[in-house]
């Protein structure tokens, strides 16, 4: 049987370090049930331990780290191993690693010096690698080289020089080839054509190592202090702890299907609309007032997606505004909440307030003020949850409570509250999710956002105005297999008010 379980640990193990990031995370989720299983927690842990004393990568160790956080997540009464025994399992700590130690244990007294791990100083005139320059932005996000060059600007240190010498270390180190093929097969995107979900090929985790080390050298001279590192180095961590908490349900029951649909685009989109009237009729009598939300549809010849964006309006006249126009107002940059995240590996902190003059618009004969904002500032990447990256988290605007507002998991959903009093409750869900996708196809995923509705109708009652639904259709469609996709967008509103206020 102890062959068996080590054979076992030892597939689970080695997806862990696969390139596509969806097969690490249920990977990582795996090995956490094994350790939360009284049966099986022991091997586990050995094997876990053992693991993390052969790994040669900064990155791919902190993973080892996460499966601890998930087995707590998990089950809270687990019993964790001792810190020191993690700690002298670990053949690559790494600021990410010393932020992750800190999160599983929370009553240690740990020291970032212990982690501050990298290589000799690089030499005067040291030239950067060309494949390293090449590819730093292909390789892993541009996030990295943004930071990399908002540190040479703001601290005045050769931080790329440096980040490029210790990734030519690590490829001497572990003998591996320059080649972009990794990239070709990993990553390519054809227009149309089935690709691979986001992936990390194993140069990935060097740059992504490298960086890591980079850091530690800064701090270690003094080029840079300890909270700045910290939040520079959180962008390492592959997913935002706080989400992770939150299991993605399946597809709501209401949201608007393709049981209609037919090979006609015209009927078919028809029949999604339809659906959508009806969910806005049965939203009127509800507790909590879906407020926005994204989501996939359905697939035949072509592919629906549905955004719904609430909102705000007055009449002020007779001119009708133009709903696409209205729709990108409400996706653009400028509707992003302002959030405080304490812990930067956590979409959890504080939402601020914005001036309601700042946020509304004036379209034609309509003043608008959106009832979402969406929180692009929140909490980490989620490179290992890939639809999360396609939908936006969404947050109610501060404006409907005047009381400090606070956000975080609770009860399966990210909650917004101020006090006592619910904002609002956001989640996502998915739907036939896979490793591959469709490129410039939606992800098969979608997201929600409710806000009580005595809310709404307190504010509609003090600002004079009308909550409505101003919603986008898209629809991606071809001719042929071979033609790439083309997409248009339809746009209906639902609950306008045509009467001209006082």
């Amino acid at each position: 049987m102890s062959s068996e379980i080590d054979d076992q640990l030892g597939l689970l193990f080695l997806q862990l370090a696969w390139p596509l990031c969806l097969v690490k995370e249920r990977a990582c989720t795996g090995i956490a049930r094994l350790l939360v299983h009284p049966e099986y927690r022991d091997a586990t842990l050995d094997y876990l331990l053992s693991w993390l004393h052969t790994q040669n990568l900064e990155s791919v160790a902190a993973y080892g780290l996460l499966v601890l956080l998930r087995a707590q997540a998990l089950d809270p009464a687990t019993k964790l191993p001792e810190i020191s025994a993690v700690q002298s399992a670990l053949a690559r700590p790494s600021i990410l690693s010393h932020m992750l130690l800190a999160e599983i244990y929370a009553d240690a007294s740990l020291i970032l010096d212990e982690s501050l791990h990298y290589s000799h100083a690089v030499l005067t005139g040291s030239s950067v690698n060309p494949f390293f320059r090449e590819y730093r932005t292909n390789l892993v996000p541009p996030i990295y080289q943004h930071y990399a060059t908002v540190i040479e600007e703001n601290e005045g240190i050769a931080f790329m020089t440096h980040w490029a010498h210790e990734w030519e270390i690590i490829v001497g180190q572990l003998a591996i080839g320059l080649t972009h093929k990794s990239l070709d097969y990993w990553m390519t995107k054809r227009h149309g054509g089935e690709h691979r979900a986001l992936s990390d090929s194993k140069l990935s985790e060097v740059y992504r190592s490298a960086y890591l080390r980079a850091l530690a050298w800064a701090i270690e001279t003094g080029s840079l202090d300890e909270g700045s590192g910290c939040y520079l180095a959180a962008v390492a961590c592959p997913v935002d702890l706080e989400l992770w908490r939150l299991s993605p349900v399946t597809r709501p029951l209401w949201w608007p299907t393709g049981r209609e649909v037919k090979s006609d685009l015209d009927i078919a989109m028809d029949a999604i609309w339809q659906q959508a009237e009806v969910l806005w009729e049965d939203q009127q009598h509800a507790d909590s007032r879906l407020a926005q939300a994204t989501g996939f549809v359905c697939e035949d010849k072509s592919v629906y997606d549905l955004e719904i964006f609430g909102m705000f309006q007055r009449c002020n006249g007779p001119e009708v505004p133009d709903l696409a126009e209205l729709v990108e107002w409400y996706n653009e940059a400028g509707n992003h909440a302002v959030v405080s995240c304490p812990d930067r590996l956590r979409c959890r902190g504080e939402l601020r307030g914005s001036r309601i003059e700042e946020l509304a618009g004036r379209f034609k004969d309509w003043e608008v003020l959106p009832a979402a904002q969406h929180a692009t500032s929140a909490g980490n990447a989620t490179r290992w949850q890939t639809w999360r990256g396609h939908r936006l988290l969404w947050m109610p605007l501060p404006y409907l409570s005047v009381e400090h507002a606070l956000f975080g998991f609770e009860s399966d959903a990210i909650v917004t509250r101020s006090r006592e009093t619910e904002l609002g409750r956001w989640y996502d869900w998915t739907d036939g999710l896979s490793d591959t996708e469709v490129w410039p196809l939606p992800s098969r995923s979608g997201e929600v956002l409710f806000i009580p509705s005595n809310l709404i109708e307190k504010f509609e009652s003090e600002s004079g105005s009308s909550f409505c639904w101003v919603c986008r259709l898209r629809v991606f469609y071809r001719g042929y297999e071979h033609e790439e996709y083309k997409e248009f967008s339809d746009c209906k509103a639902f609950g306008t008010s045509h009467v001209i206020r006082p």
